[in-house]
């Protein structure tokens, strides 16, 4: 491949008018037993070599991840965008319902209406997403994530703190929940596979890397690893409602099998998507703050859980786009130290203007 590269830079080198797009350069003659060669002309090849040099690495890098490869899609199906920099402004909407029992007492609450302006940047698949802007309520959301043509990987950390709601006694007495008595806070490290990524793309839907040409479907897997904190600033509601416990912490890993669809308008200017994902969860690290002595289970339990999608994509043109997505999210534990037991409810609505570059 070297010996290419050095033919193609000498037949540039002996063509005539190479350099004259450098008219103050003179011709220097070296290897005068073989031909002459203008300075101007070396420059030229050395720009160009420099030049493929730089794209063969970003070949390199996109085969090795699976980024940018064609060899296994089915072009009619859905193409890749030729754009590398994609820029979105995102609009969210956020809300999260939250429930537990501890014996003979429920919290239930539910966070206020939330609103942030964010963005999301990536080149290629690699995206960085990020809220800056909460002209309404205190959620705070962060996301990276990597989508290839088959598989993606996602690391999301969410922390909300805006609840209203009531903490009850099974038939005595309750107080209410105001915006920060209690706290919310997730992480979680995603992964999927596409099983029919030679006609499908989730990406098509979340992104616009790709169009979706035409209407198709895919078995989905997908694993994560997750970790879950609820914490009690009130002091009022561990005294009398939670059995003491001021902290809630558990850790889980699940998996899940499901199905998702694309349905695609006017060769993909216009792309409907839908996804859903039962999961099943393994909880294996429980542990609980009461007045300031922790206590830990690492015991195993098992529970079930939901990731659903709904997302609806226009492309204005080549560079602009519009998506509008939907999210939703059901976690849930039952501890072992207490009788305690917990689920969340999260749904994320996210508006986009997105641009490619």
């Amino acid at each position: 491949q070297r010996g290419d590269h050095v033919d193609h830079a000498v037949d540039l080198l002996r063509r005539p008018g190479m350099h004259r797009g450098f008219p103050h350069i003179h011709t220097v003659h070296i290897l005068p037993a073989f031909f002459d060669i203008p300075l101007g002309n070396l420059l030229a090849a050395d720009v160009l070599m420099a030049q493929e040099r730089e794209q063969n690495f970003f070949q390199r890098v996109d085969s090795f991840f699976g980024l940018s490869s064609t060899k296994n899609i089915d072009t009619t199906s859905y193409v890749l965008e030729p754009c590398g920099w994609m820029f979105n402004i995102n609009n969210n909407f956020a809300m999260m319902n939250v429930s537990s029992s501890f014996g003979e007492s429920d919290i239930k609450a539910m966070s206020q209406f939330n609103y942030a302006i964010g963005v999301t940047a990536g080149y290629r698949n690699l995206i960085l997403g990020y809220t800056f802007l909460r002209p309404v309520g205190n959620a705070r959301d962060m996301t990276l994530a990597i989508n290839a043509n088959a598989w993606g990987v996602e690391f999301r950390k969410y922390i909300n703190d805006d609840f209203n709601g009531t903490a009850r006694l099974k038939g005595g007495s309750s107080i209410d929940i105001g915006s920060g008595d209690i706290e919310v806070e997730s992480r979680y490290l995603r992964a999927y596979h596409t099983f029919n990524a030679r006609r499908y793309s989730t990406t098509a839907a979340l992104d616009h890397r790709c169009i979706q040409r035409r209407s198709a479907g895919s078995v989905l897997f997908y694993t994560d690893f997750a970790r879950h904190a609820l914490s009690f600033a009130n002091v009022a509601i561990p005294a009398a409602y939670s059995d003491g416990i001021e902290k809630i912490t558990y850790t889980s890993a699940a998996l899940g099998l499901g199905y998702g669809y694309n349905l695609a308008f006017f060769d993909g200017r216009l792309l409907f998507h839908a996804m859903a994902v039962p999961m099943f969860a393994v909880i294996f690290d429980e542990a609980f703050s009461r007045y300031d002595v922790l206590e830990t289970d690492r015991g195993t339990r098992f529970r079930m859980g939901l990731i659903a999608r709904l997302a609806a994509n226009y492309r204005i043109n080549d560079h602009f786009g519009i998506n509008l997505m939907a999210v939703y999210n059901r976690t849930a534990m039952s501890g072992r130290i207490e009788e305690c037991n917990m689920a969340w409810n999260d749904l994320l609505v996210r508006a986009s203007l997105c641009c490619r570059f």
